[in-house]
């Protein structure tokens, strides 16, 4: 669909975007929900202008709902009348409350993804297909800041991924990933970054 298209689409859904645009400025987590939606226009917002921006996140990317109804769970009314107005993305399950995930989220995707982490940090970046998760009822992945897992990855147990670490698609982490590097395999290994 072309912008013209996509800004009249989001001119007669304004029904649906502004109610919930109020939720966001009235939720306890409204600082981190500015961050989450700044990441994602930049990522994927083509539209000028603050509303149509947000109305393009809003009514194009279900993965977005889903973070924004956990960023909003502590607050029932602006949860339900979210829900009221958009549905989220079926496949993408965000098992941890708001508190513990950093501002600047961002799912590409986020079909088939699984995130039960005791912490993640700011500005993290999670790819489809990627499981980070308990291997038992107390052990779960910490995720730093500025960290990207890609698709397909799997990150479970007592495990901490370092800040501005990236693991691989495919990989499976099941041990700490150290600050500043990039992991990839199964079982996950550091790559050599030592030229030849």
């Amino acid at each position: 669909m072309n912008l013209k298209l996509r800004k009249i689409y989001i001119t007669v859904n304004l029904w649906r975007v502004i109610p919930v645009c109020c939720c966001m400025k009235l939720s306890k987590f409204r600082d981190k929900i500015k961050e989450d939606l700044d990441v994602w226009k930049r990522e994927d917002g083509n539209l000028e202008g603050k509303i149509y921006s947000t109305g393009e996140i809003l009514l194009y990317d279900k993965a977005f709902i889903n973070l924004l109804l956990n960023r909003l769970h502590m607050d029932p009314l602006l949860w339900v009348i979210t829900r009221i107005f958009f549905s989220p993305r079926d496949s993408l399950e965000i098992n941890m409350p708001p508190e513990k995930i950093g501002g600047g989220m961002y799912f590409q995707h986020g079909f088939a993804t699984v995130i039960a982490a005791k912490e993640i940090g700011e500005h993290c970046w999670i790819n489809q297909q990627v499981t980070v998760g308990y291997t038992n009822k107390t052990d779960a992945p910490i995720i730093g800041n500025n960290c990207k897992i890609s698709a397909g990855a799997i990150v479970v147990g007592d495990v901490c991924v370092g800040d501005n670490a990236v693991v691989g698609a495919g990989a499976v982490v099941t041990k700490n990933v150290k600050a500043n590097s990039v992991v990839v395999g199964c079982p996950a290994r550091e790559l050599n970054n030592k030229k030849n």
